[in-house]
């Protein structure tokens, strides 16, 4: 029960990092204690960063993906290390696969990912168990949504 006469518990803001422009439909990915914010891509980049310390640790190379399409970040355990997925977009053909970037020292560049399912787009946020990002998607035929397991 809560006991009214008890001390107001006192919460205080803390601004760790500064985004410019429009961030209002800013949504985030969180892998292994880091978040990406893929929607910053609307602007040129994405961007990932530590919550605890503010750090800005990547503002990732530019891509062309549809507007409407996702990001995510997820965590290889086996290899250690980072990646970001960002989704094709099946209409625009072969140009538009998916993308991925692996975080590592020197210079990032994406690759493309030639054998994923074709589906139209996610319909929420991801997340990585393992090394594996699992999200729900919308199917290609108009049949029901389907889980999408992405191991790159």
């Amino acid at each position: 029960s809560y006991d009214k006469s008890s001390s107001p518990v006192v919460v205080t803001a803390d601004y760790h990092t500064k985004f410019s422009g429009d961030a209002s439909k800013c949504i985030c990915s969180y892998a292994s204690g880091l978040l990406f914010f893929p929607d910053m891509f609307i602007s040129g980049e994405g961007m990932i960063c530590s919550p605890i310390t503010g750090q800005q640790y990547k503002s990732l190379p530019y891509v062309t993906i549809h507007r409407y399409s996702r990001g995510f970040l997820g965590f290889d355990p086996i290899d250690k290390q980072f990646k970001v997925l960002a989704e094709g977009d099946i209409f625009a053909g072969e140009g538009a696969l998916p993308k991925i970037l692996t975080l590592e020292t020197g210079e990032l560049s994406w690759r493309s990912k030639t054998d994923c399912p074709r589906y139209c787009r996610c319909r929420c946020e991801a997340i990585c168990i393992d090394g594996v990002l699992y999200y729900l998607a919308d199917n290609v035929r108009d049949l029901p949504r389907v889980l999408v397991c992405f191991d790159s």
